[in-house]
This record gives C-alpha cells, structure tokens and sequence, in this order.
C-alpha cells in the first residue's frame, strides 16, 4: 500500500502523543473487542469533541485552548486507528516489532 520511509518529525510527535494516550487508557476494556459500528460511534463523537475544541481556539488561542485541540486530535486519531486495525486483514504483520519476511511478500 505504502513504502516505508523514514517518518516526519510531526507524525513521530503525534504518534507517541497517541501512545502516551492510549497507555493512560490501559485500564479500560480492550477496544480490539469492540465491533467497528461502536468505534465508529465513538470517533463520531470525537469529531464533534474536536469541532467544539477548535471553534473555542478561534475564538481564543490561549494555550489552554490549544492544549485541548491536540487533545481531541489525539483522541480522534485513535479512534481512527481503532477502525484501521479491526479491519486489516494484515493486523498480525503490521504489529510492532513485526519484521517482514518472504512469508508476507
């Protein structure tokens, strides 16, 4: 689908805000358990999460504000990902760790 290459300073940022996110959640229910209807629901409602967040940035950039925008842009681009991993096909290639060999060509 895509080639690996070595990845932007922004998404590695963004990838371990995400991380760090989901590690704070460790304690809640496993969400590769959950079906894709009830992600799907829950990214919804990140959306709106997020809408509300920047509308409040644009009428006040204060860093409070920001701060909030990056936090309900994490939380949505987990969900995101949430929805991603139920559907790969691929899911135990793409683990972390996961080295490709000539049985994934």
């Amino acid at each position: 689908m895509f080639e690996p290459k070595t990845p932007r300073d922004s998404v590695i940022w963004f990838a371990e805000m995400m991380e760090a996110k989901l590690k704070l959640d460790d304690n809640k229910p496993n969400w590769e358990a959950e079906d894709i209807r009830t992600m799907w629901n829950n990214l919804e409602e990140e959306k709106q999460e997020l809408f509300t967040a920047v509308y409040n940035y644009q009428n006040n950039d204060s860093p409070r504000n920001a701060a909030k925008v990056i936090q309900e842009s994490i939380d949505l681009a987990n969900f995101a990902m949430f929805i991603a991993t139920l559907v790969d096909p691929n899911k135990s290639k793409n683990i972390r760790g996961h080295k490709p060999g000539k049985e994934d060509k």
